[in-house]
């Protein structure tokens, strides 16, 4: 019995060992696998390469003292000094136009026709009318009844009343030139359109004074344009003198809303000498307007000033560093500044930063 049981017991001892020895293999190997990744050699960390500094040319330019203008210069367009407006004076339908803008006309031209309707028809009635009542006054002067006859005379100068009045309105029906000149101003009337009582439709310009006119942006240039300044223009090569004669800010007010669009970009200049040899309504000529000018002040490149929420300020450069200076502004032009305060002549300002 007792050597059943040692028998029993030896294979289970054997299965321990074998398991004992395969933990500790197990163990063996992974301890062999953590020692070889400390084996593998660390990478040596890079090495920034160092960039040499890259230096930025600056420009610049030194302050100067000198003379600084603003102008307004342009071309303006040689057009007739004075425009006559013609409108109808009573309601009506046009009927007829008989010219262009742009055509010539001579006075008493006819220009424009209102539908006169059935006038010739109530002329012949009126007239119908006249003859009645002359007719029935001879009757009473044969009577010979005073009382009678002085009604009937009356009667009869009523109804040639009538007649001129008739005649009259007729008359308002057709417009005619005022003067010889051109057709600069046709209000878009077509035959058969409305024509409302005194509004304006046909523009006669006069050929025998001539002015220029010039339309641009005018909004920077507004408070300083004044009446009576003089304007220097060139004609075939030649200086002409002329002044400013009215400025958007002095221009009639026009109920036309084109017109008036117009009117707020407008200068127009009168000439001062004789019309030069030549010149033509049409013709274009450049013009310089000095607006204000300046002597003596210190003037740097409009490049050059900088500004920052309401700052103004340049750089100065001094060898190989550069500072910022505050400085008050005067006058500007495209190309120059008027330095008023913050700068000194000759001091380097950097221009192209």
């Amino acid at each position: 019995m007792r050597l059943l049981c040692e028998r029993r017991l030896k294979p289970d001892k054997s299965a321990k060992i074998l398991r004992f020895l395969f933990i500790v293999i197990a163990a063996a190997i992974i301890a062999v696998a953590a020692a070889g990744c400390s084996l593998v050699p660390e990478r040596e960390a890079a090495i920034p390469e160092l960039i040499e500094n890259v230096r930025v040319k600056v420009d610049s330019l030194p302050v100067k003292r000198g003379t600084l203008s603003v102008e307004l210069n342009g071309v303006a367009t040689v057009v007739p000094s004075h425009t006559d407006y013609q409108f109808f004076r009573i309601d009506g339908t046009l009927s007829a136009a008989a010219v262009n803008r742009g055509d010539y006309v001579k006075k008493g031209d006819v220009l424009l026709r209102l539908d006169s309707g059935s006038f010739e028809l109530q002329v012949i009635q009126q007239k119908l009318a006249i003859e009645n009542m002359q007719s029935v006054l001879l009757q009473t002067l044969i009577a010979g009844n005073i009382d009678e006859i002085r009604i009937e005379q009356m009667n009869l100068e009523i109804e040639k009343l009538k007649l001129d009045q008739l005649l009259e309105r007729e008359g308002k029906r057709v417009l005619v030139a005022p003067r010889d000149g051109i057709v600069t101003f046709l209000d878009g009337v077509r035959v058969g359109s409305p024509i409302s009582a005194y509004r304006a439709v046909v523009g006669i310009a006069s050929t025998d004074q001539l002015q220029l006119h010039y339309v641009g942006d005018l909004s920077a240039y507004l408070n300083d344009i004044k009446v009576g300044m003089p304007v220097i223009l060139q004609y075939q090569g030649s200086p002409v003198k002329a002044t400013v004669a009215v400025t958007p800010l002095t221009a009639q007010l026009d109920e036309n809303p084109q017109r008036a669009e117009i009117n707020a970009k407008k200068l127009i200049f009168d000439l001062v000498d004789e019309i030069p040899s030549g010149l033509t309504s049409g013709a274009n000529m450049e013009f310089k307007l000095v607006l204000n000018r300046k002597t003596d002040s210190l003037i740097i490149p409009r490049g050059a000033l900088r500004s920052y929420q309401g700052r103004q300020y340049v750089q100065i450069v001094n060898g190989e560093t550069r500072r910022e200076v505050d400085v008050q502004v005067g006058l500007v032009n495209q190309t120059e500044v008027e330095i008023v305060s913050g700068l000194t002549e000759g001091q380097q300002v950097v221009v192209n930063q």
